[in-house]
């Protein structure tokens, strides 16, 4: 549910709407992909007498990934209706299964993931998201742009590259202008937190991106989404694959990251 008392980010101009566009970029738990079906294993792939959905390294062999109703994306918009009205926020999925915040950059997918989602001659699943940030950001309306990136760059990249990386992304919004000429608000949000055994500590790379969006000018607001989840929510069991979030908590993740920009929001359309 939104949250009247949310914060808002700070942005240098006053310009105000009659609509908000919100464009959400990131990875597949941005997207909204879940993993059903399939046979219980435990340690990241050999199966284990008694394991439960309540274990570290927990998976499906064999499952059926799927998006869920409930993605974040779907959620924010659901919850920005109730809010502002229906038709006075629209909310944008341009979330890429397997992509690192670097491969957002440059609307490629790198050597590890070698996936062909930011091709634009190529039709995938996610096929309305290609081309560079910058391109897909000055070819679109939105005047809110969330990054959601953390999931596959813990495996990719150290923490001070990732910082780097995200002070890029974070000024690509913030240097560039959408289709109608007009500036757009950067927020970085925090992935949810993962249960893979082979998961490198995520403390680094959470400070890495908490400290590249305080540096950015204006500072840029963050969605605190995998320290409150990790504390206040039993998320393992939501996890199928101990990577994706059922819709649960794909629901609830959407619920917080529209309370945590409901200010913004409001902010843009002068109320």
């Amino acid at each position: 549910m939104f949250i009247a008392t949310a914060l808002f980010a700070c942005f240098a101009h006053a310009t105000t709407y009659s609509t908000v566009d919100i464009y959400m970029d990131g990875d597949s738990t941005m997207f909204g992909w879940a993993m059903s079906g399939g046979t219980m294993t435990c340690n990241d792939g050999t199966t284990t007498s008694g394991c439960t959905t309540n274990d570290y390294g927990h998976n499906m062999a064999n499952g059926t990934m799927s998006q869920q109703q409930h993605n974040e994306p779907a959620e924010v918009l659901l919850d920005m209706a109730a809010a502002f009205g229906a038709g006075t926020v629209t909310v944008e999925n341009h979330g890429v299964g397997g992509a690192t915040v670097l491969d957002s950059i440059n609307g490629s997918a790198d050597a590890v993931s070698g996936a062909s989602e930011y091709d634009c001659s190529v039709t995938t699943n996610e096929s309305a998201t290609c081309g560079s940030l910058g391109s897909r950001l000055h070819a679109s309306h939105a005047q809110i742009v969330v990054g959601k990136f953390l999931t596959n760059d813990q495996y990719r990249m150290s923490p001070s590259q990732f910082q780097t990386y995200v002070a890029t992304w974070i000024s690509t919004v913030q240097g560039n202008t959408n289709a109608d000429g007009n500036p757009m608000v950067a927020v970085w949000e925090e992935s949810s937190p993962i249960c893979r055994l082979d998961a490198p500590n995520v403390g680094p790379y959470l400070d890495a991106g908490r400290a590249a969006a305080a540096a950015a000018q204006p500072p840029v607001l963050v969605i605190d989404n995998h320290d409150w989840i990790y504390a206040n929510y039993d998320w393992k069991p939501h996890l199928s694959d101990c990577v994706h979030p059922d819709n649960g908590l794909y629901a609830t993740l959407g619920d917080r990251s529209a309370t945590t920009m409901g200010r913004t929001v409001q902010l843009l359309l002068g109320r």
